[in-house]
């Protein structure tokens, strides 16, 4: 089984600084040029319910030590600890959910600190699981269905891919493609069966975990819309009942939502201006998530919109020392912070969220051919490069512009004898753009 994997918070920061540093440069645009981003309902969570409980898959399995088969079924789940719990209780209802008991395994409760089970059921039954300990102690999860097979086959494979190369579009983004693929064996001898099988895809409220078919989309390949902005994609598989038995189930590790290009100006100590392509009413700081270098949460002090709804002040103190930051949008959202990042030239790709880096300025150079000397710097600091410059800066780490210096050549100096030991970051403007290296001066 291909399982599917979803970067970690950090590791997609990294990720982003790291094309960042490896950008030619990004995009500009005029905030709301790109119209709005429409209005969408919020998802409304059931009192005393948590989600995520869903049937990954439902066939048959040979019993081993013995002869014959028996029916299987694989339930997945998130982790208890994901709510804050200690353990889950597995429920089960025989009439539809009209009256629930515990599950009994080896004549006990069936409790997992897991995210899975897989269980040989005696009957078709609806399921659910029991919250214990934490916040949420006594919720239920979403309730599930899991009809037994009665022919001997087993879906031994599937995956998912959801990669750029299916439509030109990355996930998690509106446009992205996605396909699925199943392998089904024969009990008896593990021979491959080809074909017998249906198709549905269906859109999962994130919060509530209820399953909406999709019209129309009935084959192994789809194509997200403005339609699933908000909702995950599952796709399901189905025997016809005499060839294949049962089904599985597969659900999309990523949520579908509008990209909205962005760049960061006016940074500072206290804050910066969040441009935006597209206009988004009604935002506040519950819908921004900003991190610095370790991905630390930074609080975000204030938020006031600029002179239309794709212009936003926000008010945060940001220490250089831990910095680049990442901003993205709160999770779960319908849209999404992005930035364009053009790597070397050789092609352009839309990354979530948008790094903040007080080195870098909308139009820098690489720093590839620029000399500095001495290392460290004591007394000056001196620089060549292969371009004109216009002026030389070194700024402290919490803004200040330390010494300014006119420069009208590919070479020049600054006097550092009055600065204190530190970091500083030397920014050089020149006829073709900004270039910006970290330097230490020692005393």
């Amino acid at each position: 089984m291909k399982n599917l994997v979803t970067l970690s918070g950090r590791t997609t920061l990294l990720l982003v600084l790291t094309l960042c540093f490896w950008q030619n440069g990004l995009s500009q645009f005029i905030p709301g040029e790109g119209g709005s981003i429409p209005a969408f309902t919020p998802f409304t969570v059931i009192p005393g319910k948590v989600s995520g409980l869903y049937v990954q898959s439902s066939d048959r399995e040979n019993i081993f030590f013995s002869t014959g088969t028996r029916p299987l079924v694989n339930l997945s789940f998130p982790y208890p600890t994901d709510y804050g719990a200690t353990s889950y209780t597995l429920q089960f209802s025989t009439d539809n959910g009209a009256t629930w008991g515990n599950y009994q395994f080896n004549g006990a409760d069936l409790t997992t600190t897991g995210n899975n089970f897989s269980l040989n059921f005696a009957g078709d039954y609806t399921l659910r699981l029991l919250v214990n300990g934490g916040t949420y102690n006594g919720y239920t999860s979403n309730e599930v269905t899991a009809p037994l097979s009665g022919i001997d086959t087993k879906f031994n494979g599937w995956s998912l891919d959801e990669s750029e190369t299916l439509t030109g579009i990355m996930a998690p983004f509106v446009g992205r493609g996605l396909a699925a693929s199943f392998i089904v064996n024969k009990l008896s001898d593990g021979s491959p069966v080809t074909g017998y099988l249906t198709y549905q895809w269906y859109r999962i409220n994130p919060v509530t975990s209820e399953a909406i078919a999709i019209n129309g989309a009935t084959s192994l390949n789809y194509t997200t819309t403005l339609e699933d902005v908000g909702y995950r994609l599952m796709i399901r598989a189905t025997g016809d009942g005499v060839n294949v038995g049962g089904f599985a189930q597969i659900m999309s590790g990523q949520r579908t939502v509008i990209p909205n290009k962005s760049f960061i100006t006016n940074l500072s100590s206290t804050g910066f201006t969040l441009n935006l392509f597209k206009t988004v009413s009604g935002l506040t700081i519950d819908g921004l998530w900003l991190y610095d270098y370790s991905s630390h949460p930074v609080v975000i002090n204030s938020l006031t919109q600029g002179a239309n709804a794709a212009i936003y002040n926000v008010g945060a103190t940001l220490d250089f020392l831990n910095g680049p930051f990442y901003l993205n949008t709160a999770i779960p959202n319908f849209w999404c912070i992005t930035t364009e990042i053009s790597a070397g030239g050789l092609f352009t790709i839309t990354m979530e969220g948008v790094v903040i880096d007080f080195t870098a300025g909308t139009t820098e150079l690489p720093v590839d051919g620029l000399s500095i000397y001495p290392i460290p710097a004591s007394n000056g600091v001196n620089f060549k490069v292969g371009v004109h410059i216009r002026q030389a800066e070194l700024i402290t780490l919490n803004g200040a512009i330390a010494v300014q210096s006119a420069i009208n050549s590919k070479f020049g100096s600054l006097n550092t004898s009055t600065l204190s030991s530190g970091i500083y970051f030397l920014r050089l403007t020149t006829d073709n753009g900004v270039m910006n290296r970290k330097i230490e001066i020692k005393r």
